[in-house]
């Protein structure tokens, strides 16, 4: 049984076991090849248990700490991937903040994403003092524009580090640069009862992401907001099981009464109302405020997405 030690705290058990059920493929069988926390994901192919190559993970623990203060230690460690045909191209690396309860289960995964391949950023890191410092540069895949002709980045790299507040990481990007760090009502729904909500960090631009879910009739729904200085806010729609999708109108009357954003779904209602809605464009609502309303109507995967968006 794979244990990893980090002076006196030890990596449990059943937490590696979860972790190479995880991120090792479906179906595949987990060979431990070493001592270290290094796992080879073979699929198996016959009853001869004769093997292929098909991924493998190394889990590196970097802190043992309670992050959210709850009384029960956590930790924070890098996963590294690699897919079937090795190199970069099947390379994925991230930090995991793994928050535990007093049976060492874990109750909560949250995510920087250090490097994939069309990535937003390629992140490097330090341990420095039970902290984790980030510095993130352009993936040159996706942004090519960010290096000139040499290969010489054009812009300041981003630096970064992951604090916690209230229970819940928050990135000093976020924290300094954001206007919307400043707010202080953030909530999506106006009613608390039947809302869950969580706080999340983005692991590819690191702001704060903030999700809400609940109920209401026979509809699931779960709204998260996002952005820096302008707001993202998306609603998704989906019936609960066996239940009918109704069409956008009902579904928009039904979450204006309970949302912090009536205002742009009433324009939306309207808009809808005065058949000047266009599905999968984004639409202006206002001189601040625009829209974009996808529609899923296939019996398996019924759904309406509606995102609003500030500014920009």
């Amino acid at each position: 049984m794979a244990m990893a030690h980090d002076n006196e705290h030890i990596l449990p058990p059943k937490l590696i076991d979860d972790l190479v059920e995880t991120y090792c493929p479906i179906a595949a069988t987990s060979i431990k090849e070493s001592s270290a926390l290094s796992y080879r994901c073979y699929e198996d192919t016959d009853a001869n248990t004769e093997y292929v190559l098909d991924y493998s993970i190394d889990f590196i623990p970097l802190i043992f700490t309670d992050f959210n203060k709850d009384g029960n230690v956590d930790l924070a460690l890098e996963i590294r991937s690699s897919g079937p045909l090795g190199g970069s191209a099947y390379t994925t690396s991230s930090i995991h903040y793994l928050l535990l309860d007093g049976e060492q289960q874990l109750i909560r995964d949250y995510q920087v994403l250090l490097y994939a391949p069309f990535s937003k950023h390629i992140v490097n890191y330090q341990v420095e003092d039970g902290q984790i410092n980030y510095q993130a540069e352009p993936n040159f895949r996706p942004s090519p524009e960010a290096y000139d002709d040499s290969g010489e980045l054009l812009v300041a790299p981003l630096d970064f580090a992951v604090n916690w507040v209230d229970g819940a990481p928050i990135s000093t990007e976020y924290q300094h640069n954001c206007q919307l760090a400043k707010a202080a009502d953030k909530r999506i729904f106006t009613a608390n009862i039947g809302v869950t909500r969580y706080r999340d960090i983005g692991m590819h631009d690191y702001l704060q992401e903030i999700t809400e879910e609940t109920q209401l009739n026979k509809l699931m729904i779960s709204a998260t907001m996002s952005g820096c200085d302008n707001r993202k806010v998306s609603f998704f729609i989906k019936p609960t099981t066996e239940q009918s999708l109704p069409v956008l109108a009902d579904v928009v009357q039904q979450l204006i009464p309970i949302s912090n954003y009536a205002g742009q779904l009433n324009m939306l209602l309207r808009l809808d109302r005065q058949s000047q809605l266009r599905f999968n464009e984004r639409i202006p609502l206002s001189d601040q405020w625009s829209a974009l309303v996808r529609v899923e109507r296939s019996s398996k995967a019924a759904s309406i997405t509606i995102d609003l968006i500030e500014g920009e």
